[in-house]
């Protein structure tokens, strides 16, 4: 039974690219300018990494150089950019820079969307692993620059790399931004899919591009992947003054201002914002907004359950380690191909229920292979020593799934779960093909910037990244109280 649960889940990630083919009927089609979409995707998308992992570095510098307690806070901070919807960062470049666009606009939005994540990291790599080795520089008297130089970078050159073919591979297949931020051009996969789909009807194209786009990204993720797991145990968490010594303060600003940037945008924007909803028509008598409210509430959290039990179900099946890693390098769909799956499974059923169904389907079926992949890969890999334990005391497979495995996944799949509402209550790049109208938040906020209505899309913006913050401090907090319990 266990084996035939992992089967169903893969063949679940696996529909998106089957439906491709079907619809095509099994013929394929590489379309006109070909080598030119690659050569167009591959350059964004290395300009991407380049630019992220480089941002990432120095934002973790600034980071290292403040104290201990003001550098958590102000890493929470910057980490927030890495969370806050590519909406709410699309907003931010079009009311600050409103005429730049293209290749420019979409580097730079996908750097500063990543960097976040990679300074973190790499805050967390230099204070846990190479404090000893600043401490013997410190004491031999090593100016910053070269330790950097000669010393911190090569030692953190594998992670680098790891970093930057992940950026690499997750900007290949972006759509959000460029949807909005690379106009006519086609700089990702993902919008060549779009309009293949959208202008053409050439479902033999859309059949090449996914298949050639999922086994891109595929070897790229496989390649970027550790290929060990964490060890539980590991780190050491002692601090060291060396650490602050040879970070930089100053720099901490590129990570901080762009997260200032958005948040000012979304909050100065309120009076113009009101203004601009009245003259659209969503506050003569509150129903649209009010429904769009209420659908948004439901499909981030239906959508996070969705995402956190597929995550779980495939957990308490005991994958093995291949099967943990054939998940962990498996490429989330493209949310072109996922919304019209949804969409033309029943496309009859034309009702806001069914569209919220389907986008609560399509951000399960495209954030859960991305979550298992940030979390819980590794944290199997932590209970993998005790589960050996209880099998050769003679504990049952029901036993260890009740009595191991789900008192100890149980705060990770409340995280899941307020991770993917969060990220939900934001997206509207599945929305935009699976439903037949504007029915959230986000999806709303979409049509109000197509239509240049910058301060009433920003209210909207701002008052879903509300709900969403508010939804995974609930969830985080749910789990957290359940760390400890007795197992029973």
């Amino acid at each position: 039974m266990s084996r035939l649960s992992r089967a169903l889940v893969f063949l679940l990630f696996l529909a998106p690219y089957v439906f491709s083919l079907i619809v095509a009927q099994g013929q394929m089609a590489l379309p006109e300018g070909f080598l030119g979409l690659v050569q167009n995707s591959l350059i964004q998308a290395a300009l991407s990494a380049l630019f992220a992992v480089a941002l990432g570095v120095s934002i973790g510098i600034g980071l290292l150089g403040l104290p201990r307690r003001l550098r958590r806070s102000t890493e929470a901070a910057v980490l927030v950019g890495s969370f806050v919807p590519s909406i709410a960062w699309v907003l931010m470049w079009m009311v600050l820079l409103p005429n730049v666009r293209g290749l420019t606009a979409i580097v730079i939005l996908h750097a500063v969307g990543a960097s976040g994540l990679i300074a973190s990291a790499v805050v967390r790599k230099v204070r846990t692993r190479w404090a000893g080795s600043l401490e013997l520089a410190m004491v031999e008297g090593a100016p910053r620059g070269l330790t950097w130089r000669l010393g911190l970078l090569p030692l953190l050159r594998s992670d680098l790399v790891t970093y930057l073919l992940t950026i690499f591979a997750s900007s290949l297949s972006s759509f959000s931004i460029p949807l909005l931020m690379g106009g006519a051009k086609a700089w990702t996969f993902e919008i060549a899919i779009h309009q293949a789909v959208r202008v053409h009807s050439a479902w033999d194209q859309v059949a090449a591009l996914t298949l050639w786009q999922w086994v891109t990204l595929t070897a790229l993720l496989f390649l970027s992947r550790s290929r060990m797991p964490l060890r539980a145990g590991a780190i050491d968490h002692r601090e060291s003054r060396a650490v602050e010594d040879y970070g930089w303060k100053p720099l901490v600003l590129l990570g901080v201002l762009p997260v200032a940037a958005v948040l000012v945008v979304l909050l100065s924007s309120a009076l113009r914002g009101v203004q601009q909803l009245e003259t659209a028509g969503l506050l003569i008598d509150g129903g649209e907004l009010g429904s769009a409210l209420l659908m948004s509430i439901f499909v981030a959290h239906f959508g996070g359950l969705l995402t956190a039990a597929t995550a779980l179900f495939f957990a308490l099946s005991r994958p093995s380690e291949t099967e943990r890693r054939l998940l962990s390098s498996y490429v989330a769909p493209s949310a072109v191909i996922t919304g019209l799956m949804l969409l033309l499974m029943r496309a009859e059923s034309v009702s806001a229920l069914a569209d919220a169904l389907r986008i609560s389907v399509g951000c399960a079926l495209v954030f859960a292979p991305v979550l298992w992949r940030m979390r819980w890969h590794v944290e199997l890999s932590t209970l993998e020593r005790q589960l050996e334990v209880a099998e050769i005391f003679g504990a049952s497979a029901k036993m260890i799934v009740r009595q191991i495995l789900w008192p100890q996944l149980r705060p990770l799949f409340y995280w899941t779960w307020g991770v993917a509402t969060f990220w939900s209550f934001g997206d509207y790049a599945i929305g935009a093909v699976a439903a037949s109208r504007p029915i959230t938040l986000a999806l709303l906020s979409r049509t109000l910037l197509e239509s240049y209505r910058l301060e009433a899309a920003a209210i909207l913006i701002a008052f879903g990244l509300f709900l969403g913050f508010l939804s995974y401090l609930f969830f985080s907090n749910r789990g957290e109280r359940n760390v400890g319990r007795k197992m029973s």
